[in-house]
Protein backbone atom coordinates (compact mmCIF):
# COMPACT_ATOMS: atom_id res chain seq x y z
CA UNK A 1 0.00 0.00 0.00
CA UNK A 2 1.71 3.60 -1.07
CA UNK A 3 1.65 5.03 2.52
CA UNK A 4 4.09 8.27 2.06
CA UNK A 5 3.51 11.88 0.73
CA UNK A 6 6.17 11.17 -1.97
CA UNK A 7 5.14 7.29 -3.10
CA UNK A 8 1.43 8.94 -3.35
CA UNK A 9 2.88 11.40 -5.67
CA UNK A 10 5.11 8.61 -7.14
CA UNK A 11 2.38 6.39 -8.12
CA UNK A 12 0.45 8.97 -9.34
CA UNK A 13 3.32 10.51 -12.12
CA UNK A 14 3.43 6.84 -13.43
CA UNK A 15 0.37 6.02 -13.36
CA UNK A 16 -1.02 9.22 -15.00
CA UNK A 17 -0.45 11.26 -17.98
CA UNK A 18 0.48 15.01 -18.47
CA UNK A 19 -3.27 16.65 -20.59
CA UNK A 20 -0.45 16.98 -23.03
CA UNK A 21 -0.22 12.77 -23.26
CA UNK A 22 2.92 12.79 -22.24
CA UNK A 23 4.63 11.30 -19.12
CA UNK A 24 4.60 13.26 -15.93
CA UNK A 25 8.24 15.11 -15.19
CA UNK A 26 9.64 16.91 -12.44
CA UNK A 27 9.20 19.86 -14.48
CA UNK A 28 6.09 19.55 -16.46
CA UNK A 29 4.32 18.99 -12.90
CA UNK A 30 6.17 22.06 -11.75
CA UNK A 31 5.00 24.20 -13.79
CA UNK A 32 1.21 22.84 -13.69
CA UNK A 33 1.52 24.03 -10.20
CA UNK A 34 3.42 27.33 -10.51
CA UNK A 35 6.24 25.36 -8.05
CA UNK A 36 10.36 24.40 -8.75
CA UNK A 37 10.95 20.80 -10.16
CA UNK A 38 13.29 21.27 -7.14
CA UNK A 39 10.32 21.63 -4.45
CA UNK A 40 8.92 18.33 -6.92
CA UNK A 41 12.08 16.32 -6.64
CA UNK A 42 12.45 17.05 -2.58
CA UNK A 43 8.32 16.12 -2.26
CA UNK A 44 9.13 12.79 -3.91
CA UNK A 45 11.86 11.95 -2.08
CA UNK A 46 9.82 12.33 1.42
CA UNK A 47 13.04 15.16 1.92
CA UNK A 48 10.15 17.80 2.38
CA UNK A 49 6.25 17.94 3.36
CA UNK A 50 3.93 20.08 1.13
CA UNK A 51 2.34 23.16 2.79
CA UNK A 52 -1.54 22.98 2.26
CA UNK A 53 -1.85 25.30 -0.77
CA UNK A 54 0.76 23.10 -2.50
CA UNK A 55 -1.16 20.05 -1.86
CA UNK A 56 -4.31 21.49 -3.37
CA UNK A 57 -2.14 22.43 -6.33
CA UNK A 58 -1.32 18.84 -7.20
CA UNK A 59 -4.55 17.34 -6.23
CA UNK A 60 -5.93 19.34 -8.91
CA UNK A 61 -3.40 18.59 -11.00
CA UNK A 62 -3.82 15.28 -10.89
CA UNK A 63 -7.30 15.39 -10.46
CA UNK A 64 -7.87 13.37 -7.59
CA UNK A 65 -9.29 15.03 -4.02
CA UNK A 66 -6.68 16.39 -1.73
CA UNK A 67 -7.74 13.37 1.02
CA UNK A 68 -6.23 11.24 -1.68
CA UNK A 69 -2.33 12.55 -0.02
CA UNK A 70 -3.60 12.73 3.62
CA UNK A 71 -5.84 9.69 3.78
CA UNK A 72 -5.24 6.27 4.63
CA UNK A 73 -5.63 4.27 2.08
CA UNK A 74 -5.91 6.97 -0.56
CA UNK A 75 -9.44 8.01 -1.93
CA UNK A 76 -10.35 6.75 -5.83
CA UNK A 77 -10.06 9.59 -8.38
CA UNK A 78 -13.01 11.49 -8.55
CA UNK A 79 -16.24 10.12 -9.81
CA UNK A 80 -15.33 6.90 -8.74
CA UNK A 81 -13.53 3.75 -9.95
CA UNK A 82 -9.89 3.08 -11.89
CA UNK A 83 -9.35 5.16 -14.18
CA UNK A 84 -8.84 3.79 -17.61
CA UNK A 85 -4.80 3.53 -16.95
CA UNK A 86 -4.83 1.79 -13.51
CA UNK A 87 -7.48 -0.52 -15.25
CA UNK A 88 -5.09 -1.62 -17.96
CA UNK A 89 -2.43 -2.13 -15.15
CA UNK A 90 -4.41 -4.02 -13.11
CA UNK A 91 -5.49 -6.01 -16.31
CA UNK A 92 -1.85 -6.51 -16.92
CA UNK A 93 -0.67 -7.24 -13.02
CA UNK A 94 -2.78 -10.58 -14.10
CA UNK A 95 -0.05 -11.40 -15.92
CA UNK A 96 2.49 -13.89 -14.01
CA UNK A 97 5.55 -12.52 -16.40
CA UNK A 98 4.61 -8.45 -15.99
CA UNK A 99 3.82 -9.60 -12.46
CA UNK A 100 7.23 -10.26 -11.78
CA UNK A 101 9.01 -7.45 -13.82
CA UNK A 102 6.75 -5.40 -11.28
CA UNK A 103 7.84 -6.85 -8.35
CA UNK A 104 11.63 -6.80 -9.46
CA UNK A 105 11.43 -3.19 -10.27
CA UNK A 106 9.70 -2.40 -7.34
CA UNK A 107 12.53 -4.37 -5.04
CA UNK A 108 15.51 -2.64 -6.78
CA UNK A 109 14.61 0.57 -5.29
CA UNK A 110 15.55 2.65 -8.07
CA UNK A 111 16.14 6.24 -8.19
CA UNK A 112 13.80 8.29 -10.57
CA UNK A 113 16.72 8.48 -13.23
CA UNK A 114 17.10 4.74 -12.78
CA UNK A 115 13.46 3.87 -13.61
CA UNK A 116 13.14 6.22 -16.37
CA UNK A 117 16.75 4.46 -17.87
CA UNK A 118 14.00 1.37 -17.49
CA UNK A 119 11.43 3.16 -18.78
CA UNK A 120 14.16 4.04 -21.51
CA UNK A 121 14.95 0.11 -22.26
CA UNK A 122 11.30 -0.94 -22.80
CA UNK A 123 10.71 2.29 -25.46
CA UNK A 124 13.98 0.85 -27.35
CA UNK A 125 12.51 -2.44 -27.09
CA UNK A 126 9.05 -1.68 -28.62
CA UNK A 127 10.63 0.02 -31.52
CA UNK A 128 12.73 -2.56 -32.09
CA UNK A 129 10.36 -5.12 -32.15
CA UNK A 130 7.45 -2.83 -34.18
CA UNK A 131 10.74 -2.55 -36.72
CA UNK A 132 10.70 -5.97 -36.99
CA UNK A 133 6.98 -6.42 -37.22
CA UNK A 134 6.57 -4.22 -40.18
CA UNK A 135 9.55 -5.71 -42.21
CA UNK A 136 8.46 -8.81 -41.99
CA UNK A 137 4.75 -7.75 -43.16
CA UNK A 138 7.02 -5.94 -46.17
CA UNK A 139 8.70 -9.24 -47.03
CA UNK A 140 5.28 -11.46 -46.93
CA UNK A 141 3.31 -8.34 -49.06
CA UNK A 142 6.37 -8.31 -51.37
CA UNK A 143 6.07 -12.13 -52.31
CA UNK A 144 8.97 -13.08 -50.03
CA UNK A 145 9.56 -16.19 -47.89
CA UNK A 146 10.44 -15.46 -44.44
CA UNK A 147 13.81 -15.68 -44.05
CA UNK A 148 14.51 -19.12 -42.13
CA UNK A 149 12.36 -20.79 -44.71
CA UNK A 150 13.92 -19.28 -47.39
CA UNK A 151 17.23 -21.74 -47.35
CA UNK A 152 18.25 -19.80 -44.42
CA UNK A 153 18.84 -21.45 -40.76
CA UNK A 154 18.75 -19.42 -37.33
CA UNK A 155 20.95 -20.54 -34.44
CA UNK A 156 21.81 -18.67 -31.40
CA UNK A 157 24.61 -16.09 -31.58
CA UNK A 158 27.77 -16.60 -29.47
CA UNK A 159 27.92 -15.04 -26.78
CA UNK A 160 24.82 -13.16 -27.05
CA UNK A 161 21.78 -14.97 -25.54
CA UNK A 162 18.33 -14.29 -27.00
CA UNK A 163 20.47 -13.27 -29.97
CA UNK A 164 20.33 -14.93 -33.75
CA UNK A 165 22.60 -14.99 -36.30
CA UNK A 166 21.70 -16.43 -39.86
CA UNK A 167 23.48 -18.24 -42.25
CA UNK A 168 22.95 -20.60 -45.19
CA UNK A 169 23.16 -24.20 -44.78
CA UNK A 170 26.58 -24.54 -46.73
CA UNK A 171 28.29 -22.43 -44.03
CA UNK A 172 29.32 -19.90 -46.14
Amino acid sequence: MVTTFGARLRHLMETTRHPSGRPWSYRNLARSIGKSHNLILHLVSDQRLPDLSVTKSLADAFGVPVSYFTDDPPTPRRGGGLSAAEQRLQEALNDPQIRSVVIKLARAQLSPAGIEAVVDAIRTVQRLEAAAQAAAVARVSAGQEPRAAAGRRTRPSPGRPGVASTRDRSGS
